[in-house]
C-alpha cells in the first residue's frame, strides 16, 4: 500500500465514511463539525456541511444513500441531505455520549451505540426507533463507568454485534 492523498482537517477526526463507488468522505470532528471532502480533487479541501448541527464532539457517521447519519457527545443523531449539506431531521438518542453508528447493508436501518450502554436501531427513511438492545453492564467489574463504544452489521443483514469497554460482545439475530 501507498498513500496517495492526504488531507488536512482542523481539530480530531472522530469518524470517517465514505460515499459508495466515490471518492467522497465525509469526516466528523471534535469542532462539533462534519466535513465532506472530494478525496480525487487535484487538492482536496474538507468543507463543512453546515453552520448549525452537533453540539460537541461528533464520533459516529454513516452512510445511507444520500443521507448521512452522524451522532455526537451531545447524544443526538443527525440525519444530513449530502446533495444540499443540511440537516433532515435530528434526534434525541441517547442518554449518554453517542460513540458509533453504522448502517445495514441494505441501508434500511441504522445502529448506534453509547455510553448509557444501549444499542438503539433505527429506521432511515423516518428517524424513528424501532428498537433498543440491552446486554451490556454499566459498570466494569472494577466499578468504574462501561463505555459501549463498538457496533456492526453482517454483510447480509441478520446479525448486529456490540462491543464494550471491558469486551463484552453481544450478537444478536
Amino acid at each position: 500500500l501507498k498513500k496517495t492523498t492526504e488531507i488536512g482537517t482542523k481539530g480530531i477526526n472522530f469518524c470517517l465514511a465514505r460515499a459508495a463507488d466515490s471518492s467522497q468522505l465525509y469526516t466528523g470532528n471534535s469542532d462539533f463539525k462534519i466535513y465532506s471532502v472530494d478525496a480525487a480533487a487535484e487538492k482536496p479541501e474538507a468543507k463543512p456541511l453546515a453552520e448549525q448541527g452537533h453540539q460537541s464532539y461528533v464520533t459516529g457517521a454513516a452512510l445511507a444513500d444520500n443521507q448521512l447519519i452522524t451522532g455526537s457527545y451531545d447524544k443526538q443523531l443527525i440525519w444530513w441531505d449530502t446533495t444540499s449539506g443540511q440537516p433532515i431531521r435530528n434526534v434525541a438518542a441517547h442518554e449518554l455520549w453517542i460513540r458509533n453508528v453504522v448502517v445495514s447493508p441494505d441501508r434500511s436501518i441504522a445502529v448506534s451505540v453509547a455510553d448509557d450502554m444501549q444499542a438503539h436501531v433505527w429506521s432511515v427513511a423516518d428517524g424513528k426507533r424501532i428498537r433498543t438492545l440491552s446486554d451490556h453492564a454499566a459498570q466494569t467489574p472494577h466499578h468504574y463507568p462501561s463505555m459501549l463504544y463498538a457496533v456492526t452489521i453482517s454483510p447480509d443483514g441478520a446479525f448486529i454485534a456490540t462491543g464494550d469497554k471491558v469486551g463484552h460482545v453481544a450478537i444478536w439475530e
